[in-house]
């Protein structure tokens, strides 16, 4: 009889810790999926603010709509 209890417990926990890890990983993935290149994940994942953007269309499409 503890037996089975233990080894229910034993079996909970390893569930538990497989679904946090399960957790992290699609959190880690989702995070990958929407950045935009490898930079910006990298400063999602770190805690830095991302790169400035040095995209030279939306700085014409941004300058266009300000000076309009």
């Amino acid at each position: 009889m503890i037996e089975t209890v233990i080894l229910g417990c034993v079996m909970s926990a390893a569930l538990v810790i497989q679904e946090i890890r399960h957790d992290r990983e699609r959190k880690a993935l989702l995070n990958r999926i929407m950045a935009r290149d490898y930079a910006e994940y990298q400063a999602m994942s770190g805690g830095r603010p991302p790169p400035k953007s040095t995209n030279f269309m939306k700085k014409k499409v941004n300058e266009d709509v300000r000076g309009a």
